[in-house]
């Protein structure tokens, strides 16, 4: 039998920054995407990322985030 470790990495918008992010739920990790095959860039640009915010993926400064792997 064979194992795989799998690292998933999650983001979790900077506590300061909540306030003016309202649409992102603060405190809590997002699912970090590779990419978004339905974009019309699928690839995150430089700087950006690709979040799942419920359900929705979402293209993002990198900034704006805290980030972990598990």
């Amino acid at each position: 039998m064979s194992s795989t470790n799998t690292q998933h990495t999650a983001a979790r918008l900077r506590p300061e920054l909540a306030a003016q992010h309202p649409s992102i739920p603060p405190h809590t990790w997002h699912p970090v995407l590779g990419r978004n095959p339905r974009a019309l860039r699928p690839q995150a640009d430089a700087g950006h990322v690709w979040i799942d915010v419920e359900g929705r993926a979402r293209l993002l400064p990198r900034e704006y985030f805290e980030f972990t792997t598990n």
